[in-house]
């Protein structure tokens, strides 16, 4: 979840999770996966607008496939046309954030559907209002996957697998 405020000010520390680096060795990333990927993966001048290293570490959702036509109109997000249901992490992605009815999910820099390259792929972050995501920086280069999140093992309250 990345490092936030409490309301009081104080900085709240991200999640910290162990990542399944052998997952993508016996197949490929997944609609739905929490992937970890590096952020040479971003276009380079994307990078540069942004203020990015390229040799960050980011975990976002992994929406879009390659090959495939993305768009996201609040409440939903679309794959080739279709409204996005499954897995069902999608279905409540808008809702739990109240977004419906709150301008700025949508796609930004972006046409307000994207073709998707032989090797791009579309990731969003769950805080969806508050991610720097491909919204942003556009698809991902595949072949920069470092794993898939597993756990997450800390704080306590937080504890569980990553669905």
């Amino acid at each position: 979840m990345g490092n936030r405020k409490a309301p009081d000010g104080s900085v709240l520390e991200g999640d910290e999770v162990i990542v399944n680096q052998w997952n993508y060795h016996f197949r490929g990333p997944r609609r739905g996966d929490v992937v970890v990927f590096e952020t040479s993966a971003i276009n380079e001048a994307k990078r540069e607008e942004y203020r990015l290293p390229a040799d960050e570490i980011y975990v976002k959702r992994l929406v879009g496939l390659p090959g495939e036509r993305v768009s996201i109109r609040p409440p939903n997000i679309y794959i080739n046309g279709e409204r996005l249901v499954e897995p069902p992490v999608f279905k409540n992605m808008f809702k739990t954030n109240d977004l419906a009815n709150i301008p700025g999910a949508e796609l930004k820099t972006q046409p307000d559907e994207i073709q998707l390259g032989t090797n791009e792929f579309y990731v969003v972050g769950d805080n969806i209002m508050n991610s720097l995501d491909s919204r942003y920086f556009g698809p991902i280069q595949g072949g920069h996957f470092l794993g898939k999140v597993a756990w997450i093992f800390w704080p306590p309250s937080r504890q569980g697998f990553v669905q």
